[in-house]
């Protein structure tokens, strides 16, 4: 099985459906199986603080994150 690396911009788009890539992600996923997808704790990080930073912005104007 081959291993692919995934970036933050992947695991963004990947999992934001508001996200103008999340459908050319979704695709490269699924045309590129099987395969493993690593990260780096670093790549990890960035996407946490990314989704904690929607939630803070989003609460602030009183919406919920979907």
């Amino acid at each position: 099985m081959r291993c692919l690396f995934a970036a933050t911009f992947y695991r963004i788009a990947v999992s934001n459906p508001r996200d103008q890539a999340q459908a050319r992600a979704i695709t490269l996923s699924t045309t590129l199986q099987p395969a493993q997808i690593i990260t780096t704790d670093e790549v990890l990080t960035q996407f946490f603080e990314f989704q904690l930073t929607i939630h803070e912005r989003q609460a602030r104007i009183g919406f919920a994150w979907r």
